[in-house]
């Protein structure tokens, strides 16, 4: 721990200019490494809004949502997956990590279908996206994660938790759904997306339009 932090402080002491994608990783460095702000840009993540993009002519599930990441602690895949149980409806992962075999030994003990996709090289994961109404993502904390960007400019509708790093990508009923740390809720707010068409293509078109203003790397080239 004190050599990743003196290697941190090493990093940011000599670099001419930072680049950060969170105002609260700015405020962060900031604070504990005495950097100045002038020394620093904070831009959110970019992706390729061409690459990723809808595709109306697929169908999308309506008994499956989707959770891409790493299958670690603190994305919190355990809520996702009470939320689920007691309901017909079931979980895909795109990902891979060391917590697999807990979520397997949990989602028998919940009686939830959890399918694992596995590692998916980037091109084609916007045929993924796009076969899903509702990703979601309720980490216990973030950056600013690139699968939430990825989701949105496929038109799907984000669930996250309202934690930083989520919440300054999704406004709550207006691009995306927020939701506290509570099975309960996740388990309404699915249920309401999943049957509420209009609502769901409302939320995922306004979705998409943010991630284009503000993410897509054509503004940036």
């Amino acid at each position: 721990h004190i050599i990743l932090k003196y290697t941190s402080w090493l990093t940011y002491k000599n670099a001419n200019h930072i680049w950060l994608n969170t105002n609260e990783i700015s405020d962060f460095v900031r604070r504990n490494f005495s950097i100045p702000a002038s020394k620093i840009t904070v831009h959110e993540n970019w992706i390729d809004t061409e690459l990723f993009k809808p595709n109306e002519s697929v169908v999308k599930y309506k008994d499956r949502v989707l959770f891409v990441g790493r299958i670690s602690e603190e994305k919190n895949i355990p809520l996702i997956l009470n939320a689920l149980s007691g309901t017909d409806i079931s979980l895909d992962i795109v990902g891979a990590g060391v917590l697999k075999e807990k979520i397997v030994t949990l989602a028998t003990k919940l009686n939830v279908n959890v399918k694992f996709l596995g590692l998916v090289d980037n091109s084609l994961l916007p045929n993924i996206y796009n076969q899903y109404q509702v990703f979601i993502m309720c980490s216990i904390y973030e950056g600013n994660p690139k699968a939430i960007l990825e989701a949105m400019a496929c038109e799907c509708v984000v669930i996250g938790s309202k934690v930083a790093g989520i919440y300054d990508i999704v406004e709550h009923n207006k691009t995306g759904i927020l939701i506290e740390n509570s099975s309960n809720s996740l388990r309404k707010e699915i249920l309401n997306l999943l049957s509420n068409d209009a609502f769901a293509r409302e939320l995922s078109k306004a979705g998409r339009r943010r991630i284009v203003q503000f993410n897509s790397i054509a503004n940036f080239l």
